[in-house]
C-alpha cells in the first residue's frame, strides 16, 4: 500500500479495490471518506524520507502496513454499521464497539437473536463481491470481550 501513499501524497487519483484515492482523501463505497489530505515527507537523520500526516494529537507517521489497517477497520465498521440498520429494526441493540454489536434481548429470544445476529453481519456487502465475511457471536448476562 505504499503506492497508496504516494498518490495520496502527490494529491493524485487512483481506484482502490471498492475505493477511490483523489486529493489526499479515500473515499469509502458508503460516500465517507479517510482524511489524509495532510500527508507530507520528512526527513529522518539517516537521511531517508518518511511519510507523516497531522492529526488532532499531532503529527503520526504513516506507513503502507498502517494505512491497510486503518482501511481495513473502515471498511469493518461500514458492513457493521450496515448490520445495525438492519438488526436494530428487530431488537434493541445497545453497543457497537468497533466491530462488534451488542444487543439487550429477552432470555426466551437469546438464541434465536444471536443466530439472526450472525446471519446478517455475515453478509457479503454489494460493493465487495466475494469478501470473506464471518461473524461469531456469544450469549452472556453481562458484555465481555
Amino acid at each position: 500500500a505504499d503506492w497508496i501513499l504516494d498518490i495520496l501524497l502527490s494529491k493524485g487519483q487512483t481506484d482502490w479495490g471498492p475505493m477511490r484515492v483523489r486529493d489526499g482523501f479515500i473515499f469509502l463505497p458508503d460516500g465517507t471518506w479517510l482524511d489524509y489530505s495532510t500527508i507530507h515527507t520528512r526527513t529522518d537523520k539517516d537521511g531517508k524520507l518518511e511519510k507523516w500526516v497531522l492529526r488532532r494529537q499531532g503529527a503520526t507517521k504513516i506507513y503502507g502496513s498502517k494505512l491497510v489497517e486503518n482501511v481495513t477497520q473502515a471498511l469493518a465498521w461500514l458492513i457493521t454499521k450496515d448490520a445495525m440498520r438492519v438488526l436494530s429494526k428487530e431488537m434493541k441493540l445497545v453497543l457497537a464497539p468497533y466491530d462488534e454489536l451488542v444487543a439487550c434481548v429477552p432470555d426466551a429470544r437469546a438464541d434465536e437473536a444471536l443466530a439472526r445476529m450472525v446471519e446478517v453481519m455475515s453478509r457479503v456487502p454489494a460493493w465487495a463481491p466475494g469478501l470473506p465475511v464471518e461473524a461469531e457471536g456469544h450469549l452472556s448476562q453481562r458484555y465481555s470481550k
